[in-house]
């Protein structure tokens, strides 16, 4: 067992990363600013689904409660459904970068 351990030091004292990872670097990670460009992707994808969810909220609202009844009553069901597939997965690919980019 010991000489696992001195390997085992041996090669953490060579690496790169002489520290150690502490419970607050596991749990908030290393904070960092933003870049520009991601801050852009965050505004712009902002502005997308406030202005998309504002233009078409009677459309999302009937699609939401009933597809059925909103696709009786002239609502384009498809188009709605997948916009909103759409929007989220917009949403979900900027959060997981900009997150990745503070990390």
């Amino acid at each position: 067992m010991r000489g696992w351990r001195r390997l085992r030091e041996r090669a953490f004292a060579r690496s790169p990363r002489t520290r150690r990872a502490w419970f607050d670097d596991l749990l908030f990670g290393k904070c960092a600013l933003p870049s520009t460009v991601s801050t852009l992707a965050c505004v712009s994808v902002c502005l997308a689904v406030i202005l998309t969810a504002a233009l078409l909220a009677k459309e999302i609202l009937a699609y939401c409660f009933d597809p059925l009844t909103a696709r009786t009553s002239g609502v384009r069901e498809g188009f709605v459904h997948y916009l909103l597939m759409f929007l989220l997965a917009l949403v979900i690919v900027v959060g997981v970068r900009v997150a990745a980019a503070s990390w």
